[in-house]
């Protein structure tokens, strides 16, 4: 197993390397299916974050994500893999809803708020989230996304954290049974 420390500065490279080179949204996605094989042992998300690459016209020019996906094609060639691609496809919606959350955050709201909202997002997926787990998710992710996304989004338009404000208002809140409670 890999320790959180080690976890935060495999996120911290990719983040460093990648950044640039992916949109937002990929970045996030690819960063957190590197985390979780790395957290699981389930080789199946390197493969998502491959096929995400592909889809998207994009090498993996990180010397990090390179040997990370070799490490998981090792892995899969000798039956060590633990999981199963549906983890990856859950994982892929929370990594959506990570996304949908951080540009939440940048609007003003609460982690709290920025979950519901996220929940509701979620609502119409083949996995859908509760709130709750949302809410732990982005607090186990900690602040490296906002501190990454935000002064670049302030440099982008002077307005648009108005316009996320607006966006925000206009999302609905989560089903009940999207809520989730809290611990």
């Amino acid at each position: 197993m890999i320790s959180e420390s080690d976890i935060e500065r495999l996120r911290t490279a990719l983040f460093a390397e990648l950044a640039g080179l992916l949109e937002d949204d990929a970045l996030l996605l690819i960063t957190g299916c590197v985390v979780r094989w790395r957290r699981s042992g389930n080789a199946y998300h390197m493969l998502h974050a491959l096929v995400q690459c592909r889809n998207r016209s994009i090498i993996p020019a990180s010397v990090t994500l390179a040997a990370e996906m070799a490490d998981a094609a090792q892995a899969l060639l000798e039956s060590r893999s633990r999981g199963t691609p549906g983890a990856v496809r859950r994982g892929a919606v929370k990594d959506s809803a990570l996304f949908v959350m951080v540009s939440l955050r940048y609007a003003g709201l609460t982690i709290s708020e920025a979950a519901a909202k996220a929940a509701a997002w979620s609502a119409n997926k083949r996995y859908p989230l509760k709130a709750s787990t949302l809410e732990k998710y982005y607090e186990g992710v900690g602040s490296a996304p906002e501190a990454h996304y935000f002064p670049q989004w302030d440099d982008l338009r002077p307005n648009l954290r108005a316009e996320m404000r607006e966006f925000a208002k206009r999302m609905p809140d989560p089903p009940a049974r999207l809520r989730g409670e809290r611990r």
